[in-house]
């Protein structure tokens, strides 16, 4: 099954935009792209000094612009590759239709640059497009929201309507909402020349288990040296396998990541266990019912407290009573102390309220 392809990338600042329309001009080395093929390239719409033309539409064109705005937007439309090898008139056809997507979708939008490829492996059309759009002022701004919109639904809408726009062509379009993300070819080049050193680092490296002075006397000695090379043959696979392939052992990671969500998930469970045991307690308990009994716990509090406070009073009333007939009589000093003593031990404290 073949596909329509199409990818979108907002170009957030001027440098991205004239970036973008160098690599559309080839004015720049392309990494994967054959320089004895750069005549066969086709300029679609635009014009072929896009550089130029970007540089007048920000300076003259478009007033200020937001420091938050998007400057541009970038546009690849292609197929699978053994789609363009189906006839030679597919790669016309489809060319045509591109287009008259790309000026429905973004008509009132400068399509800058807008180029067949033919100097790379598979065909495709990389266009440039500075979002320009009229104010309620019918001043021209940029304005990409008004193209692309300010969510994921309206760009699957445009996957839609580009894989319709080919569909008698035979292409179908991808699988919606797919979480397979797009590699720069750059950034491919880069990780597989940094995967293909490391391997050939270990290569060279590489030496083989040798029996005393190289020489193999015994076949029992053979048989163990050639055991050995030949594990030490396995693991090197493995690492280039790894290394080509991306993949790296997270074996110990997992495990102590599963872990820690397994004690999340046990502490959880406990706590939910201790929540419904709580409901269970409360369940069938009126909310009337519940704030008369807080009312009554309440008023037994305070009278208890207020018990504390008149008997403490009484007993302080007692004491000064008490010292005031010892200040009246004529007793001695060790009788008056202990009567003082007495009646600072009854005097009113917050220990004698029960607070």
């Amino acid at each position: 099954m073949s596909y329509a392809i199409m990818r979108i990338k907002k170009l957030k600042t001027k440098n991205s935009v004239m970036g973008a329309l160098r690599h559309n001009e080839r004015s720049v080395d392309v990494v994967n792209a054959d320089p004895s093929k750069k005549a066969d390239n086709k300029l679609l719409a635009g014009v072929s000094r896009g550089v130029s033309r970007a540089h007048h539409i920000f300076g003259y064109e478009v007033g200020k612009i937001r420091k938050n705005a998007v400057h541009g937007i970038e546009v690849l439309m292609t197929a699978s590759p053994e789609a363009f090898d189906s006839s030679e008139s597919f790669t016309t056809e489809f060319s045509n239709r591109s287009m008259a997507w790309l000026k429905k979708e973004f008509e009132g939008a400068e399509i800058v640059s807008a180029v067949l490829h033919l100097d790379e492996s598979t065909p495709h059309i990389h266009a440039v497009i500075i979002p320009t759009a009229l104010n309620k002022n019918d001043d021209k701004k940029l304005n990409a929201k008004a193209y692309v919109g300010g969510s994921k639904h309206r760009l699957s809408e445009m996957q839609d309507t580009f894989a319709e726009a080919h569909a008698s062509l035979g292409l179908s379009r991808g699988v919606k909402g797919s979480k397979i993300k797009h590699e720069r070819i750059s950034r491919m080049y880069a990780r597989t020349n940094d995967d293909a050193e490391r391997t050939l680092k270990e290569l060279r490296s590489f030496k083989p288990v040798r029996s005393n002075h190289g020489l193999l006397v015994k076949e029992s000695d053979a048989e163990k040296v050639t055991t050995a090379n030949q594990t030490r043959i396995k693991k090197l696979k493995k690492k280039v396998i790894d290394a080509v392939s991306g993949r790296t052992n997270d074996k110990n990671k997992m495990k102590a990541q599963n872990a820690v969500i397994s004690k999340i998930k046990e502490k959880r469970a406990a706590e939910n266990e201790e929540l419904e045991a709580m409901k269970r307690d409360f369940a069938g308990i009126d909310k009337d019912i519940l704030e008369k009994a807080l009312k009554q716990a309440r008023d037994e509090t305070k009278k208890k407290a207020n018990e504390r406070i008149a008997d403490a009073e009484k007993r302080a009333q007692t004491a000064n009573l008490a010292y005031t007939e010892l200040n009246s009589k004529d007793v001695d000093q060790s009788e008056r102390e202990a009567v003082k003593k007495n009646r600072a031990n009854h005097k009113l404290h917050d220990t004698d309220l029960g607070l």
